[in-house]
Parts: C-alpha cells; structure tokens; sequence
C-alpha cells in the first residue's frame, strides 16, 4: 500500500518514466477508518479524474470534508467521458472496487511485453 497517491506525488522524468513518490504523509492514517488496498485504487481513480478534469475532485473542500462527502456515499462530479477503468475506481463500497490486478491487466493501465518491467 502506498497510502498517498495523488497527482503532487506522480513524478515524471525525462525519459518519460513514471514513478510514484511519497513526501513524508503517506503514513498518516485517521484513527479509526479502515484502510486497505482499496484506499489506492480509490485514490489512483481521483488522481485520473484530477488530471482529467485540471483541478482536484473536491475543489472547494479541505480533506475532513471529502471524508465525510465520502463516508456518506457522496462522489465528487464525474463526467462521463472519464474512462471507464478510472469511473471503476471511484465506487464508494471497496468491495465493488477493481483488485491492483485486474487494473493491471486492463488495455487502458497495460504496457506492452516489451516494455513490462519493475524499476
């Protein structure tokens, strides 16, 4: 698990080789909340929708408020035009959310043979 996906700590560099950083918050946890894989996955489809729509899912709200938007089933706007692979990743219930293999073996997530490697 990560715990701190999100568009700040997607880095790029310059030979297009895409990392996932962590700056120190990813251990921070509310007390009392489950956290699981699923956290990411739902954190990897609010990263694809920021990027898709150019500013934050839940613009006008600090963190509590999203978790409470959240924990009473309230999604942020979602266009229709997002990819389906990332619309999946944003379910409320984790239970209903892809596992980490499933998106990996989505066309839309999947490299080439070639290019499957861990760095």
């Amino acid at each position: 698990m990560h715990r701190d996906i999100k568009c700040a700590n997607i880095l790029l560099d310059l030979n297009g080789t895409v990392k996932v950083g962590d700056f120190g918050l990813a251990k921070q946890v509310i007390r009392g909340t489950p956290y699981g894989r699923s956290a990411d996955i739902w954190s990897l489809g609010c990263t694809v929708l920021e990027m898709f729509i150019q500013r934050p899912p839940y613009p006008d709200d600090n963190w509590v408020s999203a978790f409470y938007q959240l924990g009473r089933g309230q999604l942020p706007p979602v266009p229709s035009s997002l990819p389906l692979v990332a619309r999946e990743c944003l379910r409320v219930n984790p239970d209903d959310l892809p596992s980490a293999d499933e998106l990996l073996g989505h066309p839309f997530v999947a490299l080439p043979d070639s290019e499957q490697h861990v760095a």
